[in-house]
């Protein structure tokens, strides 16, 4: 079963601020996280209870990242698979969420820097490894900043978007998508 989600602006600020506030007080200094973090590091946690070993996985926008970088109206996908694993204990912890924003943060910023594609060697090894049956993921197949809501295909602005999964029965599967009356808020569907 899929359900759909909304979170107001308001909501991922204070998500936002919690992480950063937790995380700051028993590690090492985390200044901001983005909106996509946080509501991410938030369904990881929830997806996490009563299992022992989680991953997460998504992908990175490569296009600007390239050298030399692909033009603006370059049609088709430079994505780069990321993965972040913990133990399910560290994410229910009461610094949980924090973590998990801290983990998400570090590989968003590790995959943005030098070469994107560099270790392209290993993502076949994570494939493998997600069919992992003691290994539970999430898997987030979308971003806010792909902005669904800005399409017009000449009937006007939509009223609604629903994502359906390539898989249907794909459990663990997450769409994270800009919400369509809130600027800033984030739409969430996890099945």
């Amino acid at each position: 079963m899929r359900k759909t989600f909304v979170l107001i602006r308001p909501c991922i600020q204070q998500l936002k601020q919690t992480a950063v506030a937790n995380f700051q007080k028993t590690h090492h200094p985390l200044d901001w996280v983005s909106s996509f973090e946080a509501v991410c590091a938030h369904a990881w946690v929830c997806a996490t209870r009563a299992r022992a070993r989680m991953v997460f996985n998504f992908t990175v926008d490569c296009r600007s990242l390239l050298h030399p970088a692909l033009p603006e109206t370059y049609f088709g996908n430079a994505l780069k698979p990321c993965f972040v694993e913990a133990e399910a204990c560290e994410l229910l912890r009461d610094d949980g969420f924090a973590r998990a924003c801290a983990a998400l943060h570090g590989r968003v910023r590790e995959a943005m820097e030098g070469d994107p594609i560099s270790d392209w060697r290993s993502w076949p090894d994570w494939a493998e490894r997600l069919g992992d049956a003691s290994l539970v993921g999430v898997h987030v197949v979308s971003s806010p900043k792909f902005r669904s809501y800005d399409v017009d295909f000449g009937w006007g602005r939509p009223r609604w978007i629903e994502f359906v999964p390539l898989v249907p029965d794909a459990a663990g599967t997450m769409v994270v998508a800009d919400a369509r009356d809130d600027e800033g808020g984030v739409s969430g569907s996890y099945g």
